[in-house]
């Protein structure tokens, strides 16, 4: 059995410190976990090592990169870039390590491994990937006297690590607990270990697991004679070892001095090395942050070229537009020329009608109009009924009947309404007084229910025509402009009227039918 092996079997029951250190020095191989930031915690783990190893162990120094952030609580590109700079952060950290480890005349080298769901799992893993049979790792608490680890993360490693890793808990410092290798160790008298090595209780162990029997003293005393000579070889041994030593302290003194003299010139080359590989990094980093600064200006770029291109195609449809609407503009510009000059025609022949209108109407002085009873509007219109009723308004309803061989409109005003009479009796006298083509034509009255029998226009309202009512067609612009100059002759005939001018004030589409022929 070798010493390591041999003290693992105590690790809880009375090692002594120079005996813990004897067994961890005959270790070449040894992974050391550590965190990612520059933290006192990762230096002190690191000062243990050194204390507590030869120079001539290999020291693995290892970083697992865990989860970081969860993904819900940032989007996804946001966490890879954050991972990104933790690890860039932990190889940096990691090197900075291996400097020490240098500066402390330690090989070296580094290991990230990267564990989605756990630092802890990504230890366990580490220890099975790579066939881990030491390992260095922190330690949250420490007492001293420890028998158990106390918190979560090193209960779960020593339960996950493979069972031939030694696995040493180090907290600011110190050796909080060891977990021993317990796989492939050999307890026969070959491996027996010396008696200065032997602690009281084991033989006090081996002793009592015998039998009381006839032969037991007689076994006893081959122990001690087995012990004896035991001792005497090893006294023995360790005189031949301090010949040995001797001659191997001088050889190795020389040796040291010519591995010194190349370390020397190994660790110049190697700062020189370290500054040149610092300012290549440093020149990485401003190409990197110079590539995304001219790549962020190319995309700004483009983006406003898309823009400007996009706004110049909609400027050309715009001018094809405007250019179609100024043509349309003066086409319909030269219509409502020539349009003006035939109203211009229109009126200087309006005028001359109107004239000749003055005259006629100064020479009578009244027109007869027929007179029609109640009854006989009544009959006709079936009492009233509104079947024949074609119009209502705040004046009163217009019904539709044939009276005297005549299609004729029946204007029916409100008796109770306080302009009834008043503006059936001023009607009355406009129309007795007036007569004009473009003027509705008065046929008769009925005094008793304040009644004026007109013409019938059969093509409804302007109103009706301008919003295609019933389906009719849309006027034309020719017939729009034909319409406009019969109502300026009408107006400008009520205006000249004499002796007395007449406003009509209550010029509207629903009043006005046309009497042009339509369609």
């Amino acid at each position: 059995m070798d010493k390591l092996s041999f003290a693992s079997l105590f690790s809880k029951k009375g090692t002594s410190k120079e005996e813990e250190k004897l067994n961890i020095k005959a270790e070449k191989k040894i992974y050391v976990a550590l965190p990612g930031s520059w933290s006192n915690d990762g230096k002190n783990i690191l000062s243990w090592v050194f204390n507590n190893f030869s120079k001539d162990t290999n020291i693995v120094l290892t970083h697992v990169l865990g989860p970081g952030l969860l993904v819900d609580e940032i989007d996804m590109e946001e966490a890879e870039l954050k991972r990104e700079e933790w690890r860039e952060q932990a190889e940096k950290h990691l090197s900075d390590h291996l400097s020490r480890c240098s500066e402390n005349e330690f090989e070296a080298e580094k290991l990230m491994h990267e564990d989605r769901k756990s630092v802890t799992n990504g230890l366990v893993e580490v220890t099975n990937l790579y066939g881990v049979s030491n390992l260095v790792m922190g330690a949250a608490w420490y007492s001293r006297g420890m028998t158990e680890v106390k918190t979560n993360t090193a209960k779960f490693v020593i339960q996950g690590a493979r069972p031939s890793c030694q696995i040493w808990f180090i907290c600011k410092g110190n050796l909080a607990f060891t977990r021993y290798n317990v796989v492939g160790r050999n307890y026969s008298t070959d491996n027996f270990p010396p008696r200065g090595l032997i602690p009281p209780m084991y033989l006090h162990c081996s002793i009592e697991g015998t039998r009381r029997s006839g032969d037991v003293i007689k076994q006893e005393n081959l122990y001690r004679q087995e012990i004896k000579l035991v001792q005497s070889q090893q006294y023995l041994l360790q005189q031949e070892n301090k010949k040995l030593r001797k001659e191997m302290d001088n050889a190795v003194k020389q040796e040291i001095k010519r591995v010194q003299s190349q370390l020397d010139l190994l660790q110049e080359e190697n700062k020189k090395l370290r500054k040149e590989r610092d300012i290549a990094v440093k020149q990485e980093i401003l190409y990197k942050h110079e590539i995304t600064r001219v790549q962020n200006q190319l995309d700004l770029l483009h983006e406003e070229y898309e823009k400007l291109y996009a706004e110049k195609d909609d400027a050309v449809k715009q001018e094809i537009l405007y250019k179609q609407e100024i043509e349309i503009v003066q086409s319909r510009l030269y219509l409502l020329q020539e349009e003006h000059t035939k109203l211009q025609k229109e009126r200087d022949n309006t005028v001359k009608e109107v004239e000749e209108l003055r005259g006629s109407a100064s020479r009578v002085s009244n027109v007869a109009f027929s007179e029609f009873s109640l009854s006989e509007l009544q009959q006709s219109t079936e009492n009233f009924n509104n079947t024949h009723k074609i119009g209502e308004g705040g004046f009163g309803s217009v019904y539709k009947d044939f009276l005297r061989n005549t299609v004729v409109a029946i204007k029916m005003l409100h008796p109770q309404s306080l302009q009834g009479r008043p503006e059936f009796e001023q009607e009355v006298t406009i129309l007795s007084t007036v007569r004009h083509p473009n003027l509705v034509t008065l046929i008769g009255t009925c005094t008793e229910k304040s009644a004026l029998i007109y013409e019938y226009l059969p093509n409804g309202s302007l109103e009706d025509r301008l919003s295609c009512y019933g389906g009719t067609p849309p006027l034309t612009w020719q017939m729009r402009t034909r319409i406009i100059g019969e109502i300026c002759r009408a107006l400008l005939f009520l205006h000249s009227n004499n002796p007395n001018p007449i406003v009509h004030e209550d010029l509207k589409a629903s009043k006005h039918p046309p009497r042009c022929q339509l369609g």
